[in-house]
């Protein structure tokens, strides 16, 4: 695509020529139509995360994935609302490698699936929440000066990072 200087227009000592040669070089640039704006949230604390992740399953109308590493990082709400997922026909799978996070879970009358792996220390990962193919969030552990841990997570609601990140996780 080819531009030119508008008409009447003329290179005097009151302009510069570089301003037009820069402008020339911005406008040539293609432009790509396809890039697009992704909306990803970060919260910040185990709570903000409790409170966030009990909020998207109470409005789940579809399937959910729900997974947690260790049990410290759950309230009430979140079983709770698992709970009342189930109960008002949504399918919802829970899964953990730790068995105490599944025993949590069956206690409240959760089927939990206990998939095999080696719990290590120095392992950060959370949680995981999945609605569908249109909400995802996840979180890992950080370690404090004090020794306990703080929950970071990141969620998204119907973008194509939600589809992609669900889609590797039914894989």
């Amino acid at each position: 695509m080819l531009y030119a200087k508008p008409a009447g227009v003329s290179c005097t000592s009151h302009s510069n020529p570089r301003h037009f040669e820069a402008l020339d070089s911005l406008q040539q640039q293609p432009i790509d139509e396809m890039e697009t704006q992704e909306d990803i949230w970060t919260l910040k604390g185990q709570k903000t995360s409790n409170d966030r992740v009990t909020q998207r399953i109470s409005n789940a109308n579809n399937r959910i994935i729900f997974g947690a590493r260790d049990p410290i990082i759950l309230d009430d709400n979140v079983v709770t609302a698992l709970s009342k997922a189930q109960a008002d026909g949504i399918d919802v799978f829970i899964t953990s490698g730790n068995p105490a996070v599944c025993e949590l879970f069956e206690e409240r009358g959760l089927e939990a699936c206990q998939f095999p792996m080696k719990l290590e220390d120095n392992d950060r990962s959370g949680r995981i929440l999945a609605i569908g193919s249109d909400v995802i969030l996840m979180s890992v552990l950080v370690p404090t000066h004090d020794r306990t841990q703080n929950e970071v997570a990141f969620w998204s609601d119907g973008t194509v990072v939600c589809q992609f990140l669900i889609g590797l996780l039914e894989t």
